[in-house]
């Protein structure tokens, strides 16, 4: 969904095959030097002082873990593990630093810049794998696409922007937008580059009324394309912005909860450019309230702590877990004479 997308880091000027090779020679130092130091690698990660001995870092055990996976390692690139050629990467010159106590400076050794090297030809090397896929994956699946006679949303969507950037697309502009007079985008926050692209081609002149509807706090969909950038760039560009601040759907007490919470940081959402706006309910509550016998609480956080040497299968898991606390809720709801305005609340008002 984002045709124009750039990846990074930006493609090797050389091939796989000779990245491969730098990948093979980078191996073939670090297990020379392993062999003819690995005694004394040892007691450098094990006596330094500079180094952390806490579990994580360089603790005597891990330390063992290490040496046993490069010595693992060292039986060959094409035939050692992922796991243990992983180890390597693990006693890099960055991973030593991040494993060096505050105030104390990196222990220096060969063996650990080799390991650095052998990071960064395999890097190199897959970074330069992603890329000479997705060149091969552009033009293949066109071909099978072709060859199907398939046509996807996003060809749709694609071909479109397309056809109005190419000549002619200033003509395939009027001709779409004289059909319309206003144009309304709902939900405009899961809007994709392309998609507005193709609005502002089409309905952003002075001869429409386009209205952009969306909240960039809802926007959850970036899995599929939605791009949040894509929205605050439009609003850029609009002449006028209203902001509704009229909550029709819940509870006064329940709202005077979300903008105690909002509202008390200046920036809720991380970027600067979105904002939380106070809501309030109607002076004619539309909703009917919800009420609980000996309960009044109307914005509840849990926190669901994470302890995997206690889960037990799948009743143990985060997703089960939050499944048999919310049934425990509504049962609970239920238990207590739970009502809504002036009946009681029913299963199927959940």
């Amino acid at each position: 969904r984002h045709p124009d997308l750039v990846v990074l880091p930006a493609s090797e000027s050389r091939s796989c095959v000779l990245l491969l090779s730098e990948v093979e020679k980078a191996f073939v130092a670090v297990t020379k030097e392993w062999g003819e130091r690995s005694l004394e690698i040892e007691r450098l990660l094990r006596t330094h002082s500079g180094l952390s001995h806490e579990a994580s870092k360089f603790r005597d055990d891990r330390v063992t873990q290490l040496l046993s996976e490069i010595a693992e390692s060292c039986k060959g690139l094409m035939r050692a593990a992922p796991e243990s050629l992983r180890a390597i990467e693990k006693l890099s010159p960055t991973s030593i630093a991040a494993g060096t106590k505050a105030k104390y400076t990196p222990p220096p050794d060969r063996f650990f810049d080799l390991c650095g090297d052998f990071q960064q030809a395999v890097e190199a090397l897959f970074s330069q794998l992603t890329h000479d896929f997705l060149a091969y994956a552009e033009v293949e699946l066109a071909k099978r696409k072709a060859k199907t006679n398939t046509v996807t949303y996003d060809d749709l969507i694609l071909s479109l922007r397309n056809a109005l950037r190419d000549k002619g697309g200033k003509i395939l502009a009027q001709r779409i937008g004289g059909r319309y007079s206003p144009a309304l985008i709902d939900e405009f926050q899961d809007t994709d580059p392309a998609q507005y692209e193709i609005f502002r081609a089409t309905f952003a002149n002075g001869d429409h009324r386009l209205f952009f509807i969306g909240d960039p706090k809802q926007a959850i969909y970036g899995f599929r394309g939605a791009d949040i950038f894509t929205y605050l760039e439009a609003k850029k560009i609009a002449n006028r912005e209203f902001t509704l601040t009229t909550n029709w759907r819940s509870e006064e007490p329940l709202l005077e909860g979300i903008n105690a919470l909002f509202t008390r940081a200046s920036e809720p959402f991380v970027l600067p450019w979105i904002q939380y706006h106070e809501v309030q309910a109607p002076s004619d509550p539309k909703v009917e309230r919800l009420t609980v016998r000996d309960e009044d609480k109307y914005l509840n956080f849990r926190l669901l702590e994470s302890n995997p040497d206690k889960e037990d299968g799948d009743q143990g898991k985060p997703s089960e877990r939050i499944y048999r606390g919310l049934s425990n809720d509504i049962a609970t709801l239920h238990k207590r004479g739970a009502t809504i305005g002036k009946r009681r609340l029913r299963y199927g008002d959940m």
